[in-house]
């Protein structure tokens, strides 16, 4: 039985080189966490589906994926630095040593699954509305943090466990808002349960065609992924903040 995990990889929090004021304005950079799921499922369809060479499937609908990737985030340096913090603290328990049975194992990682969760809920905090010039406030804002959380789970473990750890049960609950019971004054509500309806319609599509395409990697679990150093996963360099790079911003309560 392995005791190591495979490493993860977060996006990195690139400038834009924009500013709300005196806080910079973000993008995210999924590039390296694509390349380095993409090459190993490269390698497991030359190792293992060599009959089937599975094809490459997206983290996320196609309509969602271009939304999340299009965001630009004003953050902060307090900010930053609890989601770096929640980032490393992910990593690191994800590669702690744990010789137990498969299921004590995965249980032992909702730490680090809480950790990646709370680094993109404060990520989706953090949503800036160019054109306004404000912090996004949107309908749909809820939806943010699970969207950036599958994303990121997706092709970095087992997929019966990407749902669960990107929270959509959260989803459901406005999913199942009691139209009747609504009122007028309750459009607000309206609004969001159809967006969930639709955002989980489209989520539970793409699992079906994951079924479909990749039945192996369907069941597959991440006490299957190689042994690594826990040296090895680490931030991305260029990502971590340094004191020299912080350009403190004092919000007024009216902003946040």
């Amino acid at each position: 039985m392995l005791s190591y995990t495979h490493p993860l990889y977060f996006p990195n929090i690139v400038f834009t080189d924009s500013k709300h004021k005196d806080t910079r304005i973000y993008t995210l950079d999924w590039g390296k966490k694509d390349e380095a799921c993409l090459k190993k499922h490269t390698e497991w369809n030359a190792k293992y589906w060599k009959q089937q060479q599975i094809p490459f499937m997206p983290s996320l609908p196609q309509e969602i994926d271009t939304w999340i990737i299009n965001l630009k985030f004003a953050i902060t340096s307090p900010y930053r630095k609890e989601i770096n913090r929640n980032a490393m603290e992910c990593l690191e328990e994800w590669n702690i040593k744990r010789s137990f049975d498969t299921n004590v194992r995965e249980y032992c990682l909702k730490t680090a699954e809480a950790h990646a969760f709370i680094a993109f809920y404060l990520l989706a905090d953090c949503v800036y509305d160019v054109t306004k010039q404000a912090y996004y406030r949107g309908d749909d804002k809820f939806l943010i943090k699970h969207a950036l959380a599958y994303k990121f789970w997706a092709h970095q473990t087992g997929r019966g466990c990407v749902r669960s750890n990107a929270r959509l049960e959260e989803v459901e609950i406005y999913q199942n808002f009691d139209y009747c019971a609504l009122s007028e004054d309750n459009k607000h509500y309206l609004k969001q349960s159809q967006m969930a309806k639709e955002f989980l319609t489209k989520i539970d599509n793409l699992e079906k065609e994951w079924e479909k395409m990749s039945p192996i990697e369907t069941s597959e679990t991440i006490s299957e992924a190689e042994p690594i150093e826990k040296e090895e996963i680490k931030w991305p360099e260029n990502d971590i903040i340094k004191e020299s790079d912080i350009t403190p911003f004092p919000k007024k309560n009216s902003e946040k």
